[in-house]
């Protein structure tokens, strides 16, 4: 089709469609990366509420922090219309999947709840419900990474299947009984809806396929629940108790989250007499906790910051005063705390790569408004001596982040950075730590200016780095991207473990997010209650741009500040 100009962006051809919208790949005209567009159909505006709900999940949904949740870059309203906008991700829905290809084995059906549990558990810790689990929401990428989508925000609607906005909004073949009778919706009703995509995966039907809706919606309500060991002998007789409290009429039987569910179909896989399926602890990629059986339900509330301990400095006794918030400092981008003098700032070493030029800042007060972004003309490149304009004003910062008090830790610096922690994997090493010495040195970068920005004190709750590096060629900045896309990919999946200061902390790595000349990865700290880096990486004319965004519930925050970086980028290239 011939493209559209949709506000920003251009749309293209069509990736999907439905009774509620229709899906496009785009081209964002601002910054000039592919994205995903969802566009909604024009009579929803005007459904009673529909605008206000719609923008309240969007906006929820945008500032989740997951992995296993495709980010939302923006979302609004055009002419009318309302809209999302994704990252493009190539994958295929777990619904084709069993429709073509037949029931997973068990083993891999595990690991496909396993991996939509967190995103569930994810989103009901920021209050979230999502409403609508079901096989055709799950998005199976390469190596069978798995993406949630759609929180409750605009359902793919099929007539048969789903209900309009007023109603109940859902798919009612995977709809928990208490939705159906009272409407009422809580994280036990997705669970509900996880275990019935579970016994589908194993067995290759619907928990309760009846020819008409009136006898799915009966198989709810008053049926017992399926024994996939009776539908297929490649499951395990295990399986049919998970099912059965996984999909509990009371919503007090059931697993209470969706880790312990995905943690008793682990189990399930190699039964043991001395454990009952729903009993078992496995060893997974994060810790797993043992659970008590099901008691009084209690709603996800309002996030409240936990408290922070002060930073060790090297050569200090930090002893038991230092807190797990520290790791997302030494984690994340402490090493763009780079200086012109000889300071150490926290777990930060420093180190020089090759001979850059010494300038002075040219950045001044933030604008009042968002500036346009200048036409690049052709063979356009950006001279050393203007890097620092390219960075954000901490104004600029603090907006982004959602604060008010994150500060410069130091000036402007000027070399690339070397760090005294060390991570399990150092091939990793420039997906775990941006602007570092040893991800640099041989790309043939001239010059690069960075800046590390947090909370005054100790108390670290957000942290953001930026760098912006100059490369003598668009084509030079452009093979550093894609080196450095082979590395990080190599990671997607992984959980890296660094230590510092005899402590220690484990990250999970999610996949790439984007291709060449623009990506993104999100990697989520063990245990830290949604604590989370978003790391960058960009490539305008002959710069590259590197963010790394870093805090409680981080989610998009760090694509939005290399978005102004590009504007800046646009208005000091000649």
């Amino acid at each position: 089709m011939d493209e559209v100009v949709f506000g920003r962006y251009r749309l293209g051809e069509v990736i999907g469609a439905g009774a509620m919208g229709t899906v496009y790949r785009a081209q964002d005209s601002v910054i000039g990366r592919q994205v995903a567009i969802k566009v909604l159909a024009a009579e929803l505006g005007s459904e009673p509420g529909y605008r206000e709900r719609f923008r309240r999940e969007a906006y929820a949904a945008a500032r989740l922090s997951e992995p296993h949740i495709i980010p939302v870059y923006d979302t609004g309203e055009i002419d009318g219309r309302l809209y999302l906008v994704m990252p493009v991700v190539e994958g295929t829905d777990l619904q084709s999947m069993i429709r073509q290809g037949g029931p997973l084995s068990p083993e891999r059906a595990v690991g496909v709840i396993e991996q939509v549990g967190a995103a569930l558990d994810a989103a009901h810790r920021a209050g979230l419900v999502h409403r609508d689990v079901k096989p055709s929401n799950v998005l199976v990428t390469a190596r069978d990474f798995v993406y949630l989508i759609d929180f409750g925000i605009a359902q793919d609607t099929e007539a048969s299947r789903l209900t309009r906005t007023g109603s109940i909004v859902g798919t009612f073949a995977y709809m928990a009984p208490e939705r159906m009778q009272t409407g009422a919706a809580d994280g036990r009703g997705d669970v509900y809806g996880l275990a019935c995509v579970l016994c589908e995966c194993v067995t290759g039907q619907l928990p309760y396929p009846g020819d008409t809706l009136e006898q799915q919606i009966a198989g709810h309500l008053t049926a017992d629940p399926p024994k996939p060991s009776l539908l297929s002998p490649a499951v395990p007789a295990g399986f049919d108790e998970v099912i059965a409290r996984g999909m509990a009429k009371d919503p007090d039987q059931r697993y209470q989250t969706a880790e312990q569910l995905a943690i008793a179909a682990r189990a399930a896989l190699t039964p043991s007499p001395e454990l009952a399926p729903a009993q078992a602890t496995v060893q997974m990629d994060r810790p797993i906790l043992s659970y008590p059986p099901p008691g009084p339900y209690t709603p996800p509330g309002p996030y409240t910051p936990y408290p922070s301990m002060p930073l060790a400095v090297p050569g200090t006794q930090g002893g038991p005063r230092r807190s797990r918030r520290r790791w997302i400092i030494g984690g994340c981008a402490a090493a763009l705390a780079l200086v012109t003098t000889a300071v150490v700032v926290a777990i930060v070493g420093l180190g020089r790569g090759p001979a850059a030029p010494t300038h002075t800042s040219t950045r001044s007060s933030p604008p009042t408004t968002s500036p346009t972004p200048t036409t690049l003309a052709p063979g356009a490149t950006v001279s050393p001596d203007r890097l620092d304009a390219i960075l954000l004003h901490p104004a600029d910062i603090n907006t982004v982040m959602g604060v008010s008090g994150m500060e410069p830790q130091a000036p402007i610096g000027h070399a690339t950075g070397s760090n005294q922690a060390t991570v399990s994997n150092p091939d990793c090493l420039g997906a775990f730590y941006p602007g570092q010495t040893a991800v640099y040195q041989g790309s043939g970068y001239t010059a690069i200016s960075v800046q590390q920005l947090s909370e005054p004190g100790d108390l670290h709750y957000h942290l953001v780095a930026q760098a912006a590096a100059t490369f003598p060629s668009a084509d030079q900045a452009l093979a550093f991207l894609k080196t450095s896309a082979g590395k990080w990919g190599a990671c997607a999946g992984q959980t890296i473990t660094q230590s510092a200061q005899g402590q220690e902390s484990r990250w999970t790595f999610g996949n790439i997010v984007g291709d060449v000349p623009a990506l993104t990865q999100l990697r989520t700290l063990e245990g830290g209650n949604g604590d989370a880096c978003q790391h960058v990486l960009r490539a305008l004319v002959n710069v590259v741009i590197e963010v790394a965004a870093c805090g409680p519930r981080v989610n998009n925050q760090a694509n939005q500040l290399a978005d102004k970086m590009a504007v800046n980028v646009a208005h000091q290239a000649r």
